[in-house]
């Protein structure tokens, strides 16, 4: 891709970005899995395990639209979490409930992550392949969050 098919973007920038996102679902699945893991209903094990999955999906796109760019390989680290994303420690004895709010608290962090990124390299710069993914992660994200805000409430 060159700096004039996307706009003034350059691949350092989209990189960058994508790198960004990448990182954001890595947390956000490894938060849904601990969440999973200690929930006591079976319902809300699979919808959180669910969730856990869709990050792990877009994280390994996002990790395919690097690679295409020619970005170094550089797995984000699970250990440093975002405010939102607690280790699973700190979750041992909450109820359901508190998980999901740790949830969605963390699925905050990631839409703005991703509205970060998109302000950092708006979508119409994007070359189409990544617009698409993005755009597309972007609203699977909002209606999860939704979803999970509304579960939570259920509670």
């Amino acid at each position: 891709m060159s700096a004039e098919s996307a706009g003034n973007v350059t691949e350092e920038q989209l990189g960058a970005t994508l790198s960004c996102l990448l990182a954001a679902c890595c947390e956000a699945e490894a938060g849904y899995e601990v969440a999973a893991r200690q929930v006591s209903d079976p319902v809300l094990r699979t919808f959180l395990g669910t969730r856990a999955a869709e990050r792990r999906r877009f994280a390994a796109e996002l990790g395919l639209l690097r690679a295409d760019l020619g970005a170094p390989e550089q797995p984000p680290s699970r250990r440093s979490r975002p405010p939102g994303w607690v280790a699973e420690h700190d979750r041992s004895g909450l109820s359901d409930r508190m998980l999901l709010e740790q949830c969605d608290r963390g699925e905050t962090i990631s839409r703005k992550a991703y509205e970060s990124a998109l302000r950092e390299v708006p979508l119409f710069v994007m070359p189409l392949r990544v617009r698409t993914i993005v755009q597309r992660q972007y609203a699977a994200l909002l209606a999860s969050h939704a979803e999970l805000q509304t579960t939570v409430w259920r509670q």
